[in-house]
């Protein structure tokens, strides 16, 4: 059966607990790398480990990126820093992926190991619709992570199965005011348009505006 979390907070976690930043990162950019390294500023954790998704079912408008494309650009930004790592176990599989999936994965890696997984703040009142959310929960330990200004957070309503003393513990570990001025959307439209190497380095880590360039990402309209 699977495990429920402690979640008494950030004082009762410890600094093994694994930070988990899911995404389909298509192109990661700076705003990405601002909420991992506030987790990583926030959190009791040594490091951040970066989870691409593969072929996320809640996205419908255009099909992302290769995986091998997204995974050079990932590796890119990060920079060998030991801080942060990626995991792309689930650019792995085939059909949607799940984030429950990789949560059971982890959770038999390591028992007893907290797992604490960011999330936009915008999916504080989705995330009870997600797949098997109710064990997603048992799972791990959800973080919201928001913009300056923007202060959602988990309640009863939107996770019945949840009792009032767990959503208040996940509260608790909220990371607020995090600058994210673009989306990824924004940034591939922009270099369709023909953004120049400049402009793209603005949105993205030099070393990743590089790395498009030399692979001719997202220089189609569609994208």
């Amino acid at each position: 059966m699977a495990r429920t979390p402690p979640s008494a907070g950030a004082d009762s976690l410890r600094s093994d607990s694994l930070a988990l930043y899911g995404g389909v990162f298509d192109p990661i950019h700076r705003g990405h790398l601002a909420v991992a390294r506030a987790a990583l500023a926030a959190l009791p954790v040594d490091r951040v480990t970066l989870l691409p998704s593969g072929d996320p079912p809640h996205k419908t408008d255009r099909s992302p990126a290769a995986a091998a494309d997204r995974l050079a650009l990932i590796d890119r930004a990060l920079a060998g820093d030991p801080a942060f790592r990626v995991d792309g176990r689930e650019l792995e599989r085939s059909g949607p992926s799940y984030t429950v999936e990789t949560l059971r994965e982890l959770r038999a890696e390591a028992p007893d190991r907290a797992i604490l997984f960011l999330i936009g703040a915008d999916n504080a009142r989705s995330i009870g619709t997600w797949y098997a959310a109710e064990e997603l929960f048992s799972l791990c330990d959800p973080v919201l992570v928001s913009r300056p200004g923007d202060r959602p957070r988990f309640t009863a309503t939107d996770l019945p199965f949840l009792d009032a003393a767990r959503i208040e513990a996940l509260n608790a570990l909220a990371i607020d005011g995090v600058e994210v001025p673009w989306s990824s959307r924004e940034i591939r439209a922009r270099i369709a348009a023909g953004a120049t190497r400049e402009e793209m380095e603005q949105w993205v880590p030099a070393a990743v505006a590089e790395e498009i360039i030399a692979r001719g990402l997202y220089r189609e309209a569609s994208a």
